[in-house]
């Protein structure tokens, strides 16, 4: 089983209703990612294309981290209790770290775009969050991390497909 295959199956646990739900968050994150980078581009701005590069590479690390915290499962039974049980924080503590890590990218991409750029006029409300505005103020770590599941996996849907 591929790695882009163990993430698909922990996003899309939901109803048949909930996929098309699950396919517009998708769609709407890598829109917003789309929206911002142009707008960086345009204005030649490389502080901000660089800090929206972090961005992924920390919501990418994110996503795989979550992954990781399966692989355990199998492990189960080839290793003593305390063994498993050291692993399994082990990974925890990642996850938690690139977690952090994540919402203190999106938290600094943001200040950054409203500090340059006009809200609501330049910059979409949210900035480059693309879920609702309450799930930011004070930050929800799951809708966060869901948003990076939309986003690593709306990007990964859209590999091969000529640029718009």
């Amino acid at each position: 089983m591929g790695l882009d295959h163990t993430i698909e199956t922990r996003y899309r646990k939901m109803s048949e209703t909930d996929s098309i739900s699950y396919d517009l968050h998708c769609h709407n994150a890598c829109q917003r990612l789309r929206e911002v980078r142009e707008l960086l581009v345009e204005n030649e701005d490389r502080c901000g294309l660089s800090l929206l590069e972090e961005l992924i590479g920390h919501a990418s690390r994110y996503i795989e981290s979550v992954v990781k915290m399966d692989l355990p499962k199998s492990l189960k039974y080839r290793l003593e209790t305390w063994e498993f049980q050291e692993k399994l924080q082990e990974l925890d503590q990642s996850r938690r770290i690139k977690h952090n890590s994540l919402i203190s990218q999106l938290c600094i991409l943001n200040r950054y775009l409203f500090k340059n750029y006009s809200a609501g006029e330049e910059v979409p409300y949210g900035g480059v969050y693309s879920l609702p505005l309450h799930t930011l103020s004070p930050l929800d770590r799951i809708a966060v991390g869901d948003w990076a599941g939309y986003l690593i996996l709306g990007l990964y849907a859209q590999r091969g497909q000529s640029k718009s």
